[in-house]
């Protein structure tokens, strides 16, 4: 998908995984990384570590380019070792929360419909559990997330959300469509 479009990515095979990134050796190559790491974190990744290009790398230099002069296969192995773990802080979630969530509403007609209104359910739970597992499907599988969009299409419909805020309602209800959905 591109530099210009991570987001565009399914990244659902990296839950549960360790996620090494290594950046060109460049601030746009940096910014990438993080913003990988972002939506790595955000689908489930147990860790995510990115590594810095060793002292001396070439403006824009990445792995795939041949070693420069003096680096040997120890240089790149002592990079990848003292990779740094990576941790995404709130006002990064904010922005991947809604491209996952626009992502998802693109991929799924049961999102769109649920949402709308078209598919509604006589029970609240189970209206919120397909609306989680219809978000997974598409996607979305940060738990905060779907959460947060539950509790939005409780609002939008006009429903009490003292329910849906609650923790531990929305844990059992998201972790039980994320388990449906294989996600968990």
């Amino acid at each position: 998908n591109g530099a210009q479009s991570p987001h565009r990515t399914d990244w659902g095979p990296v839950a549960g995984r360790t996620v090494l990134i290594w950046p060109d050796a460049d601030e746009p190559g940096r910014a990438f990384a993080r913003k990988v790491g972002q939506l790595a974190k955000a689908a489930g990744a147990a860790m995510v570590r990115i590594a810095a290009a060793p002292d001396g790398a070439p403006d824009g230099w990445d792995l795939a380019d041949a070693l420069p002069d003096g680096w040997t296969g120890e240089t790149v192995r002592r990079a990848l070792a003292e990779a740094e773990r990576f941790e995404p802080d709130g006002s990064e979630l904010a922005q991947l929360d809604l491209e996952a969530l626009a992502t998802a509403v693109l991929r799924s007609p049961t999102v769109r419909a649920i949402w709308s209104g078209k598919r509604s359910y006589a029970d609240a739970s189970t209206g919120h559990f397909a609306f989680a597992a219809a978000l997974a499907r598409a996607g979305c599988r940060d738990a905060d997330t779907i959460h947060r969009a539950i509790v939005a299409l409780d609002q939008r419909h006009g429903r009490d959300v003292s329910k849906t805020v609650r923790p531990d309602y929305a844990a059992r209800t998201i972790a039980a469509a994320l388990a449906a959905e294989g996600r968990a």
